[in-house]
Order: C-alpha cells, then structure tokens, then sequence
C-alpha cells in the first residue's frame, strides 16, 4: 500500500516521467522495508512503556488507571481460574496481586511481532516482588496488543506462574 501510495505521488508530481517513475519504485522497493522496521520499533517501544505504565498504576493501586492499558473488550486468562473480561476483570487482577503485597514488578519481554493491522504479539516474563524484593512469584506471559485511537491496548492477556503448584496435603 505505501508503494502504491509512493509511486502515485510521484507520477502525479513529475508529469509521468517513466525513468522517474522506475527509480521511485526502486526507492520505495527499497525503503519499504526500513519504513516498516522503524515502524515495529516504535510500536514495541510504545508497548513495553504501557507495560510500564500499568504495573506503576497496579503496584500504587490505581486499579482504575491501571485498567485502562486494556480495551474494554480484553480477555485474561490465569492459570486455574476463569477468564476474565473487560476492564473490571483487569481490575481484578490487579487487585488480587495488591491483596497479595505486590509492590514492584519487572518485565522482560522475549518476543514482540505484528500479527496484522492494528494488532502486536508479545510474550516474556514478569517477576513480581513483595516488600523488600522478596520474589512472590515469576510469571509467563502472553499478550495481544490493539491498537485504539492511537494507543496500544492489551486486548488479550494470559499469565501462568512459573512457580510449581503445592502437592496436596498427604
């Protein structure tokens, strides 16, 4: 499409110059790609600086404004408990890791991709401490990111601890 658009403004701007139109379309060819890469770059930025943004709002108990980094349709999943949605599940969250004594977090992320549109893919690992950096727990993640009025939104979000379950009591 950017090609496309590239190649138009060009042919409109120099009367169809033929030789003009082949070396835009080599330039746009060319450049296309670095467009895009710069364009990937900004958007994972963007998205690890909500990331930042929403464990900041959680860790304070902003419930609120921790909440919404997520769309209002989001989905959560966390290990043995039932799916959450919208904008009152994502508080929930938040508030069961407050209840819990959650006051850092730090993320690191493993992969970042688009996956079309106005979507993005991430996936890493979270460490959630306590008091003190005492770890409480190590939590992989997965999120669906959707781009809304300019702003990346977590639209899909599934966490499990890396931490294994208690055996049952003998």
């Amino acid at each position: 499409m950017l090609r496309r658009g590239l190649a138009q403004i060009h042919i409109k701007s120099c009367a169809k110059s033929s030789l003009f139109v082949l070396v835009s379309s080599w330039l746009a060819d060319s450049l296309y790609p670095l467009i895009l890469k710069e364009s990937f770059t900004m958007a994972e930025a963007e998205i690890k600086e909500q990331v930042k943004k929403m464990s900041a709002a959680f860790i304070a108990q902003d419930f609120d404004k921790g909440a919404s980094f997520y769309t209002e349709d989001c989905r959560i999943v966390t290990h043995g408990n039932a799916i959450l949605s919208g904008r009152e599940g994502a508080k929930t969250v938040g508030q069961g890791f407050a209840k819990a004594g959650v006051k850092e977090a730090e993320e690191t992320f493993d992969k970042m991709a688009p996956i079309g549109g106005d979507y993005y893919y991430s996936d890493g690992n979270s460490t959630a401490y306590l008091e003190g950096k005492k770890v409480f727990d190590k939590i992989n993640f997965v999120m669906i990111w959707r781009k809304v009025n300019d702003q990346w939104l977590i639209y899909s979000h599934a966490f499990c601890s890396q931490t294994p379950p208690k055996p049952p009591p003998a």
